[in-house]
């Protein structure tokens, strides 16, 4: 069983949940300090999740503790569902400092197997740019998974003249970023139907907020195209998202449906 496109999607869904979460106290709440250094008027990543199959480098204001779950429908060639779940923490604060994020992976939840580990590393500056280094999918056991692990560097900003519905964060955010692994290496099973063994190694996103904390995503993952919608009613509340990825022939046989859930706290 192939943990992509499933488990890369809602790592990239958890993250970008759990750092709303992690940002949210200081722009919702004038009581608080500010995550780092004050720049007149800026605008912070919206509170939805901003990609589907890709990463952003949005990084946390304070720790926090995450879990989310979802599948694919179907996963790559077959015809059953896929699932997956992660829990994870973040420590730092990537707007003073660095924030690190640590992530345990499940990538077969019916079976309770094939466990990997993944971590982040952000920094934030000026006014709506972000950098952030990461490995997903590490120390796989090849047994269990035709996967493989991956490295990236991804750069993200959050236009300053868009205002999002909530007051603070902006409604439009894009990503452009270059990995190893499953942003260039097609599956075993493209390789063996025919296609091409690797994609482009450099990915983006972006991400549209269309309603009060409600996305709509477009992305390139290095292998293929993908669309997708996120809702979070609220910061306290769980985020929720839907997509389709592998919409061009570049890799698997059909497009995928993907959806899940998660949810995160600050500590």
């Amino acid at each position: 069983m192939s943990p992509a496109p499933v488990a890369l999607l809602f790592l990239c869904f958890g993250l970008s949940l759990q750092i709303s979460t992690a940002q949210n106290t200081a722009v919702t709440d004038p009581s608080k300090k500010p995550p780092g250094p004050v720049y007149s008027g800026m605008l912070y990543p919206n509170p939805s999740s901003k990609s589907i199959t890709t990463p952003t480098a949005w990084g946390g204001a304070r720790s926090y503790v995450f879990g989310f779950i979802g599948g694919d429908f179907p996963q790559p060639y077959r015809d059953k569902p896929d699932l997956v779940a992660a829990a994870g923490i973040g420590l730092g604060n990537a707007y003073k400092t660095i924030g690190i994020t640590g992530i345990c992976n499940l990538n077969d939840v019916h079976r309770f197997r094939n466990f990997t580990a993944s971590f982040i590393a952000s920094k934030c500056f000026g006014k709506g740019n972000s950098l952030s280094v990461g490995g997903l999918n590490l120390f796989m056991n090849t047994k269990q998974s035709d996967g493989t692990s991956s490295y990236y560097f991804v750069y993200s900003h959050a236009v300053q003249t868009l205002q999002s519905f909530t007051p603070g964060y902006s409604r439009l955010c894009y990503s452009i970023g270059v990995g190893t692994g499953r942003f260039l290496q097609q599956s075993p099973k493209d390789i063996a139907v025919g296609k091409s063994h690797n994609g482009t190694a450099v990915f983006g996103n972006m991400s549209y907020e269309v309603f009060k904390n409600f996305n709509v995503n477009g992305e390139w993952n290095g292998l293929n195209l993908g669309f997708g919608a996120a809702w979070r009613p609220g910061f306290k509340f769980p985020a929720l998202a839907i997509g389709v990825t592998d919409l061009t022939r570049f890799s698997n046989r059909k497009p995928s449906f993907v959806i899940g859930i998660g949810q995160a706290f600050t500590l």
